[in-house]
């Protein structure tokens, strides 16, 4: 069952998104997630940057990108993004799958049972 979903459309690389009024459901949705899925993004800009960070700490966290983003805590600090921790020995929550989203969705659905249902309506 989706909780949450948040789409934001595509910007320049830098430009801040707009608080947009889907945006202001996540504070009442963020305690009811029960795994946030992130693709595509550097997690730069905001608000929507906060939204991994706004979820209760063992809730589990899937990022699909090409490469991990947010595991330095400095730059983390430094950008008010969250914070990863795929490598770290005492990881219980964050999950990295790298490569092309489209890769990741398929593998995502793989490992689920869900493969067959993806395909079909991807046709």
């Amino acid at each position: 069952r989706v909780v949450m979903e948040v789409y934001v459309p595509l910007h320049s690389v830098g430009e801040q998104v707009p608080h947009m009024d889907y945006l202001l459901k996540i504070s009442k949705d963020e305690g009811k997630c029960d795994l946030l899925i992130t693709m595509g993004t550097s997690l730069t800009v905001g608000p929507v940057n906060q939204i991994p960070n706004s979820i209760p700490p063992s809730t589990p966290r899937l990022l699909i990108n090409m490469e991990q983003v947010c595991v330095d805590e400095n730059r983390a600090m430094n950008l008010s993004a969250p914070l990863f921790f795929f490598d770290h020995p005492d990881n219980k929550t964050d999950i990295f799958i790298g490569g092309p989203i489209d890769d990741g969705v398929r593998l995502l659905a793989d490992k689920v049972g869900w493969l067959d249902d993806l395909l079909t309506l991807a046709q």
